[in-house]
C-alpha cells in the first residue's frame, strides 16, 4: 500500500500532466512510486480492420462476453522520470490467442490470432511478459481473440507490475483455487470411500462423484487459471476435460437428488435427463472439441429446468416435513443461486468479486454433506434404538396379552356406554359445525390479510438491511472523508426507512391489542404534539398546518386519535402539489363534537387521488401513485384505528385539486363552546 501522501503527489502529477495537454485520455502516468500491481482498465483505442479508430471503456474482470469489435487495441502509459521501468504484464484469460507489441516492437504472441474460428488457434500459457517501459510515452498494443468469440476482442484487462508482484498474483489465485476445489475432491472422495464401507444408500456414490466431476470441471474452465495445468497440457484436453467434468457433474447430481427425494422423483423426466446428459458425456469423448462446445448456450438453457426439477423435489420434501427437509432445500436453491449467477456471467458483461462463485460452490458441496450426514446419522441412532427398544418389546408382549383380555371384557362395557355418549356428541357436533362455520369465513378473512402483511413486511424490512449490508462493504473500503460522510448520510437516510416501518408495525400491534381504553384528550395538548411532531417536514416543505376545535377536551382514546392524525398529516405533506408556491399548500385539521361523537377532517390541497383509486386506498400494502415512498400502510392504518374505536371512515378527493378524510368516532361530550385558530 502506498502512503496517503503519495496518492496526493501522484494526484497532483496527474492533474498537471492533464492541464498540459502532455496525454490523452487513454493514457495511464506511472511513477516510481505507482503501485506494485495495475489492472490497465479504463480506455483503450480500438483500430478495427475497416473501421474508424474509436475509444472503448474496458471494466475490471472477469466477463464472459465483450461487446467490443475485434482488432488491435492501444494503451499509451506515460513513464516520468528518467528512468525506464522493467515491468511484466499478463493477460488473465487463457484459451485465447493474441500479439502483443509494445513501442509498435513485438514481445510477445500466443497461439494463431483469427476471425476465422476454425483458423483460430488459442494458445495456454498462464506466465507474465518482460517489457521495458522508456521514459515519456509509451504504447501497448494487442490483437487479442477468445476462443468462445473469435470476433470478440479485449475482454479482461491486462495486469502490469514488477515480475515478482505478478508472480505471486498467478500463484496467490492458484492456491485460493487448488485449496477449494481440493477440499471439495477431497469431500468426494470421503463419501466414495463411505459408500464402499457401507455398500448401502447409492446416493453417496452419486454425491461423491459428483462433488469430484463438479471439481474437475471448475479447474479446467478457463476463467480459473490455474497456470500448472495450462502451462503443462494441451488446451484441447483441458476443454474436454472442461465439458466432461461438466456434463458428468450434471448427471451424478442430478441422480444424487433424485435417490436423496426418490419417493417424489418423476421416472419419465428422470429417463430424459439420464439419456441426454449420457450422450453429451459421449460426445465430448469422441467427437472433435469445435463440435460439443457449440452446444454450450443449449445446455445452459437445457439445464434451468433440470435445476428447478431439483428445487421441486426439495420442496416436496420440505411440505411433507422429511428428516432432510429444510437443509436439503436450502442446498438446491442454493445451487440454483450459484447456477443463476454464472448463467448471467455466461450472457452479460458484468464482474462480481474473486472467487465469490468458487466459495458458492465449496458452500453448495458442504450443505449437500450435511444434508447426507444428518440423514445417516439419524438412521444410525435409530438402528441402535430398535435394538434397545426389541428387548424391551419381547418383555412387554407377554403383559399385554394378559392385559388384553382383560381389556377384552372392559371394552364390551364401555361400548355400550360408547353408543349413548356418542348420541349426545352428534348433537354437540351439529351445534359446533354451525360455529365453526361462521368462524372459518372469519379466519379466512383475517389469514389472508396477515399473509399478505406478513409476506410485504418482510420484504419492506429486509430492504433497507440489505442498503445498510451494501453500504457498510463500501464503507470498509479506502474512501475519502467526503464520500464516508456520504454513505453514513445514506445509512442513516435507510434506517430511517426502517425505523418508520417498525413503527408502523408497533402502530399496527397497539391497534389491534386496543382494549377499549379511552382518555379525556385535551385538544390543545394535542395540537401541540402535532406541531410538534412535524415541525421539520412543515419547515423545510413550507406547508400551512391549521388546526380547529369547537371543543377544549374529548373523551376517546388519546394514543389511537393521535395515530390517526399522524398519518393523514404525513400524507397531506408527502403527496402536496409540486408546481405551485409552499405558501399556498396548506393542511386543514377541524375537530367538532356533535351529540354523542366526534367528527374530525383532514384536508389538503395537494394531489388528490383518482376517483378509480377510492375504494382501495385504504387497503394494506395499497399505493396508489408511484410517487410514494412509503410502504402503503397509512391509511391502512388510519382505517384500522377508526374501526376499532367504533366509528366510519370516508375520503373525498378529485385528482390534482383537494383530498378530505372525514371519520366519525362515538365519544361522550365533556364541555362545548371553545374554539382556537
Amino acid at each position: 500500500m502506498i502512503s496517503f501522501f503519495r496518492l496526493i503527489h501522484i494526484s497532483l502529477v496527474v492533474l498537471l500532466i492533464t492541464t498540459k495537454s502532455l496525454a490523452s485520455d487513454n493514457t495511464l502516468i506511472l511513477t516510481a512510486d505507482s503501485p506494485d500491481i495495475i489492472h490497465l482498465t479504463g480506455v483503450w483505442t480500438l483500430e478495427s480492420p475497416g473501421n474508424a479508430d474509436k475509444k472503448v471503456f474496458i471494466k475490471d474482470g472477469p466477463v464472459n462476453k465483450s461487446k467490443n469489435s475485434y482488432g488491435t487495441y492501444h494503451k499509451n502509459i506515460f513513464v516520468e522520470g528518467d528512468s525506464a521501468l522493467d515491468l511484466s504484464i499478463y493477460l488473465p484469460l487463457v484459451r485465447t490467442s493474441f500479439i502483443l507489441k509494445i513501442n509498435n516492437v513485438r514481445v510477445a504472441e500466443q497461439g494463431k490470432v483469427s476471425q476465422n474460428r476454425k483458423m483460430y488457434n488459442p494458445g495456454m500459457k498462464v506466465r507474465p511478459y518482460d517489457i521495458r517501459l522508456n521514459p515519456g510515452n509509451n504504447t501497448i498494443s494487442i490483437t487479442y481473440a477468445n476462443f468462445a468469440h473469435a470476433k470478440s476482442g479485449l475482454i479482461t484487462p491486462p495486469v502490469i507490475g514488477t515480475h515478482d508482484d505478478i508472480l505471486w498474483h498467478i500463484r496467490k489465485s492458484d492456491i485460493i483455487l487448488t485449496a477449494i476445489y481440493g477440499s471439495i475432491i477431497l469431500l468426494g472422495v470421503f463419501f466414495i470411500l463411505f459408500f464402499i464401507s457401507w455398500k448401502k444408500d447409492h446416493e453417496i456414490l452419486y454425491f461423491g462423484l459428483y462433488a469430484i466431476m463438479w471439481a474437475l470441471r471448475c479447474i479446467t474452465t478457463a476463467s480459473k487459471h490455474i497456470s500448472f495445468l495450462y502451462n503443462h497440457f494441451e488446451w484441447e484436453t483441458l476443454i474436454r476435460l472442461d465439458y466432461f467434468g461438466f456434463y458428468s457433474s450434471i448427471l451424478f447430481g442430478f441422480l444424487f437428488f433424485n435417490k436423496l427425494f426418490k419417493k417424489y422423483s418423476k421416472p419419465n423426466f428422470s429417463k430424459i435427463v439420464i439419456a441426454g446428459t449420457s450422450l453429451m458425456i459421449l460426445s465430448t469423448i469422441i467427437t472433435p472439441v469445435r463440435v460439443f462446445t457449440e452446444a454450450t448456450v443449449f445446455v445452459h438453457f437445457i439445464l434451468s429446468p433440470v435445476i428447478i426439477y431439483v428445487i421441486y423435489l426439495s420442496y416436496q420434501s420440505y411440505i411433507n416435513n422429511d428428516d432432510i427437509s429444510k437443509i436439503g432445500l436450502a442446498a438446491a436453491i442454493s445451487a440454483m443461486a450459484i447456477f443463476g449467477l454464472e448463467w448471467l456471467l455466461f450472457f452479460q458483461t458484468f464482474s462480481i468479486p474473486d472467487f465469490s462463485i468458487d466459495l458458492g460452490y465449496l458452500l453448495i458441496f458442504l450443505l449437500n454433506a450435511s444434508t447426507l450426514s444428518r440423514r445417516f446419522a439419524k438412521r444410525f441412532n435409530q438402528l441402535e434404538t430398535l435394538q434397545r427398544e426389541t428387548t424391551i418389546q419381547n418383555k412387554k408382549i407377554e403383559d399385554q396379552h394378559n392385559k388384553i383380555q382383560e381389556s377384552h371384557n372392559t371394552i364390551l362395557i364401555q361400548r355400550n356406554e360408547l353408543e349413548k355418549k356418542h348420541e349426545e356428541i352428534s348433537a354437540i357436533n351439529r351445534s359446533l359445525e354451525e360455529k365453526v362455520f361462521e368462524r372459518t369465513k372469519d379466519l379466512e378473512r383475517a389469514n389472508n390479510e396477515l399473509d399478505t402483511f406478513l409476506y410485504r413486511a418482510s420484504h419492506d424490512l429486509r430492504r433497507p438491511l440489505t442498503s445498510i449490508q451494501g453500504l457498510c462493504s463500501i464503507a470498509l473500503g479506502n474512501l475519502s472523508s467526503e464520500e464516508l460522510h456520504q454513505l453514513l448520510k445514506m445509512m442513516r437516510e435507510t434506517a430511517g426507512t426502517m425505523d418508520n416501518m417498525l413503527k408502523k408495525l408497533i402502530s399496527i400491534s397497539e391497534i389491534y391489542h386496543y382494549n377499549d381504553q379511552k382518555d379525556i384528550v385535551n385538544l390543545n395538548n394535542l395540537r401541540v404534539e402535532i406541531f410538534s411532531e412535524f415541525k421539520a417536514k412543515l419547515c423545510s416543505s413550507g406547508v400551512n398546518l391549521d388546526f380547529d376545535y369547537d371543543t377544549e377536551d374529548i373523551h376517546i382514546n388519546k394514543r389511537l386519535i393521535f395515530l390517526i392524525l399522524f398519518h393523514l398529516v404525513d400524507n397531506s405533506i408527502q403527496y402536496r402539489k409540486k408546481d405551485i408556491n409552499n405558501s399556498e399548500s396548506k393542511v386543514e385539521i377541524k375537530i367538532k363534537q356533535e351529540c354523542k361523537q366526534v367528527v374530525i377532517s383532514v384536508y389538503d390541497n395537494g394531489m388528490g387521488i383518482e376517483k378509480s383509486q377510492l375504494e382501495n386506498v385504504c387497503k394494506m400494502f395499497y399505493k396508489a401513485t408511484d410517487r410514494s415512498t412509503g410502504n402503503g400502510l397509512g391509511l391502512y392504518l388510519c382505517k384500522a384505528a377508526v374501526n376499532k374505536l367504533g366509528g366510519e371512515i370516508s375520503i373525498l378527493s378529485r385528482e390534482h385539486s383537494y383530498t378530505e378524510v372525514i371519520f366519525n368516532i362515538p365519544a361522550e361530550p365533556i364541555n362545548t363552546n371553545y374554539h382556537l385558530n
